[in-house]
């Protein structure tokens, strides 16, 4: 089954309550030998500006992720 959805009309269905990011994983050689090869991570946030970010590891991944759903929901609720 194959869903397809309008950007614009998620958000407003979900009442701008939506967060939409392009998550690219990608692996690349590691300067030591031992290492071998390391993941690296770039995350762009699909709004008006196309932000982009890069990281080094996942847990960089998670904690950008939480601080940004945090922001949102603080001004959703209107705390901020």
């Amino acid at each position: 089954m194959s869903l397809e959805l309008d950007g614009d009309h998620v958000g407003q269905r979900m009442g701008e309550r939506s967060q939409s990011f392009l998550l690219r994983c990608w692996l690349e050689p590691d300067e030591s030998p031992a290492v071998g090869a390391v993941w690296r991570f770039s995350l762009t946030h699909i709004n008006k500006n196309l932000e982009k970010k890069g990281f080094a590891d996942l847990e960089a991944v998670v904690t950008y992720l939480q601080h940004i759903l945090t922001q949102t929901e603080t001004f959703s609720s209107g705390e901020k």
